[in-house]
């Protein structure tokens, strides 16, 4: 009686009573025997090993494992609770211990941090009763952490997305116990916020925030999100009473500057967070005031598109004029430039005209000169031979009309021919006309 197959392990599950027969259990390697004998003792029997029970109970322990990643939390019968930092494993008696249970240790990546409260005995009061200090402790990542039995890992209980819609945050809607020193980002919704004309719109944002300072975090506030709710909240009503709905949605850039959220942005470091940005998502309005918006938005494009028309047929009628007008004054230029150059040519064929017939003027000139003074040379080499020159002359030329003598100074007053006499120094013939130079 009371054995079992040789492959399963035996636990608590297992009770058997043997008062008058002997029975022999094989307790295998891995299992824990309790035997109770009459008187209620409890007798403890570790594998491997061979025992003979009578007039006894007998039942076997649990045994709890824990990885390296993993502790044991033992929880004892006189009430005091002990951590076991595994690879461990314990069988669970019942004799010492109330409960063991298995727990992962707290892995914290390089950007996590979890805070961890300590109790610790400070002494006895005045009722006598001990007091119970607590003391904080921050651990940051990257480690794995294993709380000790006076520790708890607080856990943070803040603002959160409604399940149904991730715009609507609901108190408690988030329970964690690592923060997260990252930036990150919640949506929010802003209700019935009234514009300066009484209307009533929604407006929609998305806020990028980063843990900087958990002290003072934990000072100060005990659901951040909460604290930024209020703060958006105040400043989209204050923007929104300053500005008519018009005006809002015409300073829909405004919303995405930080200037714009005063009392977001001093909130924020006093509960040691940073606001990275704000940005504006859309608004939402009422039916009505929506289909009077999207009226007055067809109409305000209707005369957009046709003033845009208008503006595009005047430019395209001064670009036809201004496109007139050049080709019209790059064909006077082009005549012009063919009557300049017209002209020009002409003035310089005359020009050239006028300087060929100088050059046969002048070469005709010094042609006559070159034969004068040849002629000249002749009639001094002859003078020079004792020729007398105006009988030489008289006899080479035809006969003149009328002959004319100069004489010097003393000369007859008439020749003797009856020809005119002048006293002159020299003579010229002209035409038919005769002139004789005659020496004394």
């Amino acid at each position: 009686m009371g054995r079992r197959r040789s492959n399963l392990q035996r636990n608590s599950a297992y009770y058997k009573k043997h008062w008058w027969v002997p029975t022999r259990y094989t307790v295998k390697e891995g299992e824990q025997m309790a035997v109770w004998d009459r008187r209620g003792r409890q007798n403890l029997y570790a594998g491997p090993c061979r025992k003979v029970v009578m007039r006894s109970r007998v039942t076997f322990h649990d045994m709890v494992t824990a990885d390296q990643n993993q502790y044991l939390v033992i929880t004892k019968t006189d009430g005091t609770v002990q951590h076991e930092r595994g690879p461990s494993r314990m069988y669970v008696d019942p004799v010492l211990h109330q409960t063991i249970e298995v727990k992962p240790a707290i892995r914290l990546e390089g950007m996590e941090s979890i805070v961890v409260n300590a109790s610790n005995v400070k002494g006895k009061d005045v009722d006598g009763d001990k007091g119970m200090g607590l003391s904080r402790n921050v651990v940051s990542g990257p480690t794995l952490y294993f709380p000790a039995p006076n520790e708890t890992v607080q856990v943070f209980c803040w603002h959160g997305e409604d399940p149904e819609h991730k715009t609507r945050l609901i108190p408690a809607g988030r329970r964690f116990a690592k923060l997260c020193m990252i930036p990150e980002q919640f949506y929010f919704n802003v209700k019935d916020v009234r514009t300066a004309d009484d209307a009533l719109i929604t407006v929609k944002l998305m806020v990028f925030y980063q843990l900087v300072d958990i002290g003072t975090m934990l000072s100060n506030t005990t659901d951040p999100i909460a604290e930024f709710m209020n703060a958006l909240t105040s400043d989209i009503v204050s923007f929104a009473s300053r500005n008519t709905f018009e005006e809002v949605l015409t300073k829909t850039s405004d919303l995405g500057d930080m200037q714009t959220f005063p009392s977001l942005t001093t909130v924020a470091p006093t509960i040691g967070f940073k606001v990275e940005k704000v940005v504006y998502r859309g608004y939402q309005a009422s039916q009505t005031l929506q289909n009077m918006h999207n009226t007055a938005i067809t109409e305000r494009n209707n005369l957009k598109l046709r003033a845009e028309k208008t503006q595009q047929d005047i430019e395209i009628k001064s670009h036809e004029l201004d496109k007139t007008t050049e080709m019209a004054h790059k064909s006077n230029t082009n005549e012009m430039v063919a009557k300049t150059h017209e002209l020009e040519m002409k003035a310089k064929r005359f020009e050239a005209k006028m300087k060929q017939l100088g050059q046969k003027h002048e070469a005709k000139l010094e042609r006559v000169r070159m034969d004068n003074n040849v002629e000249l040379e002749q009639l001094q080499d002859l003078r020079g031979k004792g020729v007398e020159l105006t009988p030489y002359l008289l006899a080479s030329m035809d006969k003149a009309d009328k002959i004319i003598k100069v004489v010097g100074a003393g000369g007859a007053p008439a020749g003797d021919d009856g020809s005119d006499v002048v006293d002159l120094g020299s003579s010229v013939v002209r035409g038919r006309s005769q002139v004789s130079l005659q020496f004394s």
